[in-house]
């Protein structure tokens, strides 16, 4: 699933590996283990078997669709991922749909109630992402759908990469603004203290969004400059070439009109100008 949907994009294609056999047999050798809609009750022997065979980084997503789910025991199962010596990343959802992405998400609590339905897009996107984030290591945590979507539109409309989403909101600095203002409104009880403090996240939180803002701005405007050099070269260079073809013909029939026999005694004109080469890609593949 994830080759079909974020592998290819995200140059993970190269690094997957794909069994048939036991379990165990299939990890031997293997670095990551993901497991996509995985039955908590089978984690346990699952995560013993990961161990193993040597797997170091786990990353477990738990969906809605399993029938387990109501009756998950996530303190117990958080427990049994810190303990495994593995790094690991649980991930709980709604359950996947075919339909729509980009749409606003949050990250909530494991423990929460099952949200509703998330696009698969957008949760195979995030896991993909994620994998090789550090700020996803050791954590747990729900991904749920959003009626805010500000912030993921501002950022998506300055620019910033999907990479750089799922870091924002791992980091927190995408929040649902209705969501925080009924937690201000329930927690009275060091209204003072607790406001400043808040305030003061709030404002390291846009500062830090802010800066994402600009160096994707910044990043749009060198590759403009970039674009519009190489588009300045082509110009002139096509200049130099029409110049070429235009002199190059007419002065080869003048010195054949005057030596009267066909050309004779005239001087080779000199090839058109070249395009510059690129260089060449010694081992012919493309760095992700």
């Amino acid at each position: 699933m994830l080759i079909s949907r974020q592998a290819r994009y995200s140059g993970l294609i190269d690094s997957l590996a794909f069994s048939e056999d036991e379990l165990a047999t299939g990890m031997a050798s293997c670095g990551t283990w993901v497991a996509v809609n995985a039955k908590a009750s089978a984690l346990p022997a699952q995560l013993a078997a990961a161990k193993s065979a040597g797997v170091q980084r786990v990353f477990i997503h738990l969906c809605s669709d399993d029938p387990e789910d109501a009756s998950l025991d996530a303190a117990g199962l958080e427990s049994a991922l810190s303990t495994c010596g593995m790094t690991y990343t649980l991930l709980r959802t709604g359950k996947l749909t075919e339909k729509g992405s980009g749409a606003g998400i949050k990250l909530g609590e494991v423990e929460q109630p099952v949200c509703d339905d998330v696009p698969k897009e957008d949760i195979f996107r995030f896991i993909t992402e994620a994998l090789t984030i550090p700020d996803a290591n050791g954590r747990s945590f729900s991904l749920c759908p959003s009626t805010d979507d500000s912030q993921l539109k501002e950022m998506r409309f300055a620019g910033c990469s999907r990479r750089e989403e799922v870091e924002a909101l791992l980091k927190g600095q995408i929040t649902e603004q209705a969501a925080k203002e009924e937690v201000a409104a329930a927690d009275a009880l060091t209204a003072e203290e607790v406001a400043t403090s808040k305030a003061e996240e709030e404002a390291s939180r846009e500062d830090e969004l802010k800066m994402l803002l600009e160096r994707a701005k910044i990043r749009g405007i060198e590759n403009q400059k970039r674009m519009k050099e190489e588009e300045d070269a082509k110009k002139v260079l096509r200049e130099e070439r029409a110049m070429y073809f235009k002199t190059s013909e007419p002065e080869d029939k003048k010195d054949g009109d005057e030596d009267g026999e066909g050309g004779g005694g005239s001087e080779e004109t000199p090839p058109p100008p070249e395009e510059p080469k690129k260089p060449d890609d010694d081992d012919g593949l493309a760095l992700a």
